[in-house]
C-alpha cells in the first residue's frame, strides 16, 4: 500500500464534510459545515465562489488538525451522487482477456446508457463470483467531472480520484470479510432511495434507485395528519412507525409512503437470487431516514431477512474529533472516502482515469514538490514521473528509427535514471 496524503470530501446538496485518517485508522482532521440552498443542486456545484468560500472555511477549522494554511495544496478523494451516474452490470466471457475487456465492456453498456460514450468519462470493476466474472460499469456526463474538477482545483485542491457514493457506502458499512453472507444496501436519503446489493466486496454488483426519501415521507405525513411540513417533521423523527395508542395514523401514513421503495427493494432482491441463484441474508439501512423509530422492523418485516443500521464506526480506530451530537450513520459516506483515499488497494473506481488519459498526463496527479508532506508522496510523484517519462522515451524511439536505436534508449534511461535520483536526494534532505 502506497499512504499518501489524501483528504476525503463528501458533497451533498446539504453539506460539506472533510476528513483525513492517518495509517491506524485514526482521524487526523474533520471539519464540516452547512451549504445554504443553491450552491450544489442535483449533485453538481452550481455557485463555484460560494462553494469554495465555504470549503476554504471548513479546511481552515478542522481539528485535531488544521489542513489550511498548514497544508496549502492538498489532495482530495470525492464522490458524485448516485443521479449523476449511469451504472450496467454484465457478465464477463473467460474467452475476453485482458487487453480486449474495455472495448468489450464499453460496447455492452453502449446498448443500455442513453448517451453517447464519447460524452461520458467511464470505469469498471470486477469481481468474481462463483467462477462467473461479473462487471460494474459507471459512466458520467464529462460536464459533471469537469465540473468539480474546476470548482476544486481554483481552491487549490488536487483530485485524486472521483468515484460513487454507493461505492463509498459500501467501504464504510460492510464488514471486511463478507464470508458467506450477501447484503443489500438500503440508503433512504431526503429525496431518494438507493438500493444495492454487495456479495463479494465493498463494490455493489446491482444498483437501483426509487424516488421516496425523507421528504417525501413528511409530505404524506402532512398530507395525512394535516399537519405543517415543520409539524410532521418532527412527530415524524419522534415516533416513526412505533405502534401507538394514538391513533392518528402516522404509522399508516409512513407505511403507504414508503411502500414504493418497499417494492423496489422486493424487486432488487428477487432479481438478484433468481439471477445468481444465491440468497441475500442480511440487510443495511444508511441514510437519515435509518434512525425513524421502527423503521428497520418494517422492512424486515415486508423482506423476510435481519435489517440493522450501519455502523460506520467500526471501520475506525479512534473517532473522538465526530459531533457526539450526531448519529454515526451520518459520516458513513465521508468515512467510506476517506478509507478509499488511505489505501488505494481497497476495491472501488475511479472517473478520473479516463479524464487523466484525455489530458495525456501518464495517468498520475502530479504534486508540487514545495507541497511534498511525507516519503511516500514523495515516491507517489517519482512513480508518476517513470510513467509519463517511460511512455514519451517510447515515442522518441519509435520515431527515430535509428539503427542506433537501443544506443539511444540506453542514454535516455540513464539520463532520466539520474534525474530521479536527484529528485529522491532532494527529498530525503528536505525531509532528514
Amino acid at each position: 500500500m502506497l499512504h499518501r496524503n489524501i483528504a476525503a470530501i463528501d458533497i451533498s446538496e446539504q453539506s460539506i464534510k472533510v476528513l483525513k485518517l492517518n495509517a491506524a485508522r485514526e482521524i487526523v482532521s474533520y471539519g464540516s459545515s452547512q451549504l445554504e440552498t443553491g450552491i450544489v443542486e442535483n449533485g453538481l456545484i452550481k455557485n463555484g465562489e460560494a462553494f469554495s468560500a465555504k470549503l476554504d472555511e471548513v479546511l481552515r477549522s478542522t481539528k485535531p488538525e488544521v489542513l489550511r494554511p498548514a497544508q496549502r495544496s492538498l489532495q482530495c478523494i470525492l464522490s458524485l451522487p448516485e443521479s449523476q451516474l449511469f451504472l450496467h452490470y454484465l457478465e464477463l466471457p473467460d474467452s475476453i482477456k485482458n487487453d480486449a475487456i474495455e472495448e468489450y465492456v464499453k460496447k455492452e453498456a453502449a446498448g443500455v446508457i442513453p448517451f453517447a460514450l464519447g460524452e461520458m468519462y467511464s470505469t469498471y470493476h470486477i469481481a468474481r463470483i462463483d467462477d462467473i466474472q461479473h462487471v460494474t460499469f459507471v459512466a458520467t456526463p464529462k460536464d459533471v467531472v469537469h465540473n468539480y474538477v474546476k470548482v476544486l482545483t481554483e481552491a487549490n485542491l488536487r483530485p485524486a480520484a472521483i468515484g460513487g457514493g454507493f461505492f463509498s457506502l459500501g467501504r464504510a458499512l460492510m464488514p471486511n470479510d463478507i464470508g458467506e453472507d450477501n447484503y443489500i444496501i438500503i440508503d433512504i436519503g431526503a429525496h431518494a432511495t438507493n438500493i444495492g446489493v454487495f456479495d463479494v466486496d465493498a463494490v455493489a454488483n446491482f444498483t437501483a434507485s426509487v424516488p421516496v426519501g425523507g421528504t417525501h415521507l413528511t409530505a404524506k405525513v402532512a398530507e395525512r395528519l394535516t399537519l405543517s411540513l415543520d409539524e410532521a417533521e418532527r412527530i415524524k423523527k419522534e415516533r416513526g412507525m412505533m405502534p401507538s395508542d394514538t391513533g392518528d395514523g402516522l404509522a399508516d401514513a409512513l407505511t403507504e409512503g414508503l411502500s414504493d421503495a418497499v417494492q423496489e427493494i422486493k424487486r432488487v432482491k428477487t432479481y438478484y437470487e433468481e439471477k445468481t441463484e444465491r440468497k441475500i441474508t442480511k440487510a443495511i439501512l444508511a441514510g437519515g431516514s435509518a434512525l425513524l423509530p421502527g423503521i428497520g422492523a418494517h422492512i424486515a418485516s415486508q423482506i423476510g431477512i435481519e435489517v440493522r443500521i450501519g455502523e460506520p464506526f467500526l471501520k475506525l480506530k479512534e473517532y473522538s474529533a465526530f459531533p457526539s451530537d450526531t448519529p454515526p450513520i451520518f459520516f458513513a459516506g465521508v468515512i467510506g472516502l476517506a478509507l478509499r483515499g488511505l489505501d488505494d488497494t481497497l476495491p472501488g473506481v475511479d472517473l478520473l482515469t479516463e479524464y487523466r488519459r484525455d489530458r495525456d498526463d501518464g495517468g498520475k496527479e502530479s504534486i508540487p514538490l514545495r507541497d511534498i508532506r511525507s516519503l511516500g508522496e514523495a515516491l507517489y510523484v517519482v512513480r508518476g514521473m517513470l510513467g509519463k517519462t517511460k511512455e514519451k522515451t517510447s515515442k522518441v524511439i519509435h520515431r527515430l528509427h535509428l539503427d542506433v536505436r537501443v544506443n539511444v534508449k540506453l542514454l535516455l534511461s540513464t539520463l532520466f535514471a539520474l534525474s530521479m535520483l536527484g529528485v529522491l536526494i532532494v527529498v530525503i534532505i528536505m525531509y532528514t
